[in-house]
């Protein structure tokens, strides 16, 4: 059997068999971390600081969009980066 399960109820799913990742199915939504997030050890005391922080991946980010065409919006908001 490909897919082993007992449909009780009528569901619909679909099961992807793309090349390109997880974030085809993401409708190309991957979110950025801010800079909050690679500061967030540091200033709660816990855990390793990073050695980067978000200035430094923020070309990478830039890249890295444009190259697997995820979307994104302009919405100026600090806690999730323009992508």
């Amino acid at each position: 059997m490909e897919h082993p399960y007992e449909e009780v109820k009528r569901f619909d799913w679909i099961r992807g068999y793309q090349t390109g990742g997880k974030s085809l199915i993401w409708g190309r939504q991957c979110y950025r971390w801010n800079e909050l997030d690679f500061e967030a050890n540091a200033k709660e005391g816990i855990g390793v600081d990073w050695p980067i922080r978000y200035k430094d991946l923020g070309p990478w980010y830039d890249y890295v969009e444009r190259f697997v065409g995820v979307s994104g919006e302009k919405l100026g908001l600090k806690q999730l980066p323009d992508g």
